[in-house]
């Protein structure tokens, strides 16, 4: 897993020796930055949490997937409070922006941008079915509980998640394009980006909802 750890500065706050980092340059390594000594004196470092860079498909799954902490009832309806939040997000975005009446003047505009949104569509639809198979098919079916946690150990895995991280990227970006660059919708790049985005966070919320098996905690 890569991390690091970052630094806020704020102006005007105690001296860097007050309970920050030591008062010289802090060094690129601890994730700080090289600022004039003048300078320090009128400047505060205060860390912030470890940034934890992991795809976005393991991302997507782990929120989707049921928590493995809670059993029961209370862990359905943790889940289902959880991904109702994003439900509710995506549905809000895609009334607010009017997405069905833009999808459909999408599609029936011509052009690239037609055909850039039919690929778009295929490629979530093939990051909802790579959800499906981690959620569904495995641990139903297959009778297996993938170990997201440590995803690279697993060779199913390590072919899966890098696999619906690509279709999570392509789609959402031919997304954005299709919907900004058609003639025939009215969204501009902005409520473009926003409106891939509640699509994206309104598919991953209902995929959410399907009922999935998590991982027994470990006993020590």
């Amino acid at each position: 897993m890569l991390s690091s750890t970052v630094y806020l500065v704020i102006s005007g706050g105690r001296p860097a020796n007050a309970g920050g980092p030591p008062s010289g340059p802090l060094n690129a390594r601890e994730g700080g930055v090289f600022l004039p000594r003048q300078h320090q004196a009128h400047l505060a470092f205060v860390p912030l949490p470890t940034i934890n860079l992991e795809p976005i498909a393991l991302c997507a799954v782990s929120t989707t997937a049921v928590s493995p902490h809670l059993s029961g009832s209370p862990r359905i309806v943790n889940n289902f409070a959880k991904q109702l939040k994003w439900v509710v997000s995506g549905s809000v975005g895609a009334w607010y922006l009017d997405l069905p009446t833009e999808f459909e003047r999408l599609l029936t505009g011509g052009g690239w941008a037609q055909t850039t949104g039919k690929l778009s569509i295929a490629a979530g639809a093939g990051s909802v079915g790579l959800f499906l198979y981690l959620l569904l098919w495995l641990p139903w079916v297959k009778r297996e509980t993938p170990d997201y946690q440590n995803w690279t150990r697993s060779p199913l895995l390590r072919l899966v998640i890098p696999l619906l991280t690509c279709t999570i990227l392509l789609g959402w970006t031919l997304l954005v394009f299709a919907l900004a660059s058609s003639p025939a919708t009215s969204l501009g790049v902005l409520t473009s980006i926003l409106g891939a985005s509640a699509t994206y966070v309104l598919s991953f919320g209902i995929v959410g909802l399907l009922p999935s098996r998590g991982r027994a905690p470990r006993r020590h």
